[in-house]
């Protein structure tokens, strides 16, 4: 009796084994399936309509360049009201030396030139380029460039590395490089008039200028005129009490 009790018992036992091992899939299945139906309807609770993401494509030179460069674009020298060019580049502290087209001669420069003085080294050794490409001299047995040539209402953008760039220019470049970034694809009519005149009733300006172009050959070719006229009055050095 002993014998049957003990091979009905380890039946049993594996009987039990046997069902426990399904009941346990089972269970596991069973907490997978509610876990999904918790995650549905946590979904569901937050109602995610839509997301927005916001960012900017705007072109920066001086962040993607790998020498760092101070850039003026056109908006700048519009809202500066300067007509001369090399005034309003004075204001960058590498540029300080520059000579104003309005007071070069005083500086033993031809009058009406504005001469470009990059970090004090000299008008003959700042290179200024125009579009990448070299500038031809403004002033006679130099190298120096009359940026005054360069119509303002033309100018896109104006870099200025802080660094030196002799490695791209060469000897040249030593002092380092301005760059005149003219627009591209320029189309339809623009025109310009300005005037001003000092506190004390004199030194009058006088600012005008018209730009036009349209494309050709499907966009392959474009052509464009630029007419700029300045005038300024002269201010004597007696004229002012501080002087």
């Amino acid at each position: 009796m002993s014998g049957l009790k003990m091979a009905r018992r380890r039946v049993l036992a594996g009987a039990v084994a046997g069902v426990s091992i399904p009941v346990l899939f089972l269970a596991q299945g069973a907490l997978a399936q509610s876990q999904a139906q918790s995650d549905q309807t946590a979904g569901e609770e937050i109602g995610l309509e839509e997301i927005i993401v916001t960012g900017s494509r705007i072109k920066r030179t001086n962040l993607t360049s790998p020498n760092p460069v101070t850039v003026v674009d056109s908006t700048q020298i519009l809202a500066s009201g300067e007509t001369d060019i090399s005034t309003l580049l004075r204001e960058i502290p590498a540029l300080h030396s520059s000579l104003p087209a309005n007071q070069s001669d005083q500086n033993g420069a031809p009058s009406g030139v504005g001469l470009l003085n990059l970090r004090g080294l000299g008008t003959e050794r700042t290179l200024v380029l125009v579009n990448g490409r070299r500038h031809v001299a403004g002033v006679q047995g130099t190298a120096s460039v009359d940026v005054s040539t360069i119509p303002v209402a033309l100018i896109d953008r104006i870099e200025t590395p802080t660094g030196g760039v002799s490695a791209i220019y060469g000897a040249d470049g030593v002092s380092g490089v301005v760059n005149f970034i003219l627009k591209d694809d320029f189309e339809g009519l623009d025109y310009r008039a300005q005037g001003g005149i000092t506190d004390d009733g004199d030194g009058a300006e006088y600012f005008l200028s018209a730009t036009g172009g349209f494309n050709f050959d499907d966009g392959r070719g474009n052509a464009v005129v630029n007419v700029e006229y300045t005038h300024n009055d002269k201010i004597n050095v007696a004229d002012r009490k501080f002087a």
